[in-house]
């Protein structure tokens, strides 16, 4: 098992260094949420995030129902934080790799917006 952001995975398969799991609510919930490893780093699927444009025309994700902006971009990498940060002194980030979520920091101080 996997716990991810306080939710639960369970295995499914391995296919070379990419590991497949699946929310362990998918039989009894009907969750169809999942994501995978490589190599032990974790990535969520493009499924799980919407790319959205702003008022402003400006990129944002929605991951989980949140809403994300853009904070920075390196290489490879893009940082975004949730849109909440200003307003609730959220500190809830995800970075994302193409359309590929790396990592999640997922404690927001708020409720869905």
């Amino acid at each position: 098992m996997v716990k991810v952001a306080g939710y639960t995975y369970y295995y499914v398969t391995t296919v070379g260094p990419k590991t497949r799991w699946r929310c362990s609510t998918h039989s009894s919930r009907g969750c169809s949420a999942h994501l995978y490893t490589i190599n032990d780093t974790l990535f969520a699927t493009k499924d799980e995030i919407e790319f959205l444009l702003s008022k402003k025309g400006n990129t944002m994700i929605r991951y989980r129902g949140y809403t994300y902006h853009l904070k920075e971009t390196s290489k490879s990498r893009r940082k975004w934080r949730c849109s909440g940060h200003y307003i609730h002194r959220c500190h809830s980030t995800i970075i994302t790799m193409g359309d590929n979520v790396v990592k999640v920091r997922n404690e927001h101080t708020h409720a869905l917006m």
